[in-house]
């Protein structure tokens, strides 16, 4: 049976190139989509027999492609190669690899390695014809869904019910909520505060951990919590969109955490206009391979 397989790339400035089983970018090989080597770290003590385990830290992905660009014209071919040139330009930075298989959809950071490789003989060339490879590093070893998971803490628990005593139970709001990261390693979170509120943390009771900015965020503003390993922040955003760097309000026992896979069990609080604050939390699926 015949299997959809597709790899797309978009560069920073938007544009994409796409190769595929089809015309003109044929995609005739393609590595490195499946697990990567990692680093295992680990430590001795004198008179120790063996070594005591730390962690395992993964290496960067690389994935190379061979492709056949193909043309009506060498006019076109010309223009073929030049736009995979232009688009593959490692000087423009990070970009995006998108990549389709059989119903399955994946993305990944990656930069080109190189520009792409256009090899001579007349096995790689010919009227209309020519054989590239090129090559991506991808920092992060992780492949992630394409769509960013988002669910607010503001449920409501409980429920109007009338037992036989004619007692009645109303709906609560619940400050706690049960999150699940599909992925295969713990992933990073991004958390929005919205409304007043004065203190607010947030706590996965999972893993223990928990993020507290000691300030009074006012109805118009939105706190903004990220802990994407590098690029941890906190911010403050008024009502025109501006953000400030909140950093300095962190209470100094907060630790940015992740959600490890399976289910996490998330609790948010604040000394002051809980019950009328909104959480947001954002994360994204991470993959070890497809």
């Amino acid at each position: 049976m015949y299997r959809m397989e597709q790899l797309i790339f978009t560069n920073s400035n938007g544009e994409s190139i796409t190769f595929n089983h089809g015309k003109p970018y044929l995609l005739q090989f393609l590595n490195g989509t499946g697990g990567v080597e990692g680093d295992m770290h680990m430590e001795k003590a004198p008179f120790q027999d063996g070594e005591t385990y730390i962690n395992t830290l993964l290496n960067t992905r690389i994935i190379s492609i061979e492709a056949a660009v193909f043309a009506d014209t060498q006019q076109e071919l010309y223009h073929r190669r030049t736009e995979l040139v232009r688009i593959l330009n490692p000087k423009l930075g990070k970009g995006i690899i998108r990549y389709e298989y059989d119903g399955i959809t994946k993305e990944i950071e990656a930069v080109v390695d190189s520009p792409p490789v256009f090899p001579s003989g007349i096995e790689n060339k010919g009227i209309g014809f020519q054989r590239a490879s090129l090559t991506f590093i991808c920092p992060s070893p992780f492949w992630t869904d394409i769509y960013i998971e988002s669910e607010e803490m503001a449920d409501w628990v409980g429920g109007l019910t009338f037992p036989l005593t004619l007692e009645t139970m109303f709906a609560e709001r619940g400050k706690r909520r049960t999150f699940i990261n599909h992925g295969d390693v713990s992933t990073a979170v991004e958390v929005l505060f919205y409304g007043l509120c004065e203190n607010p943390s947030i706590r996965n009771l999972t893993t223990g951990e928990f993020i507290k900015v000691n300030k009074l965020i006012n109805e118009s503003e939105k706190l903004i919590i990220n802990t994407h390993f590098g690029n941890k922040s906190v911010e403050i955003e008024d009502s025109q969109g501006i953000r400030t760097n909140g950093f300095n309000y962190i209470d100094l026992n907060s630790k940015f955490f992740h959600l490890v896979p399976g289910e996490n069990l998330i609790e948010y609080s604040a000394d002051s206009g809980e019950d009328e604050t909104k959480v947001l939390v954002k994360w994204k699926n991470r993959y070890l391979s497809i």
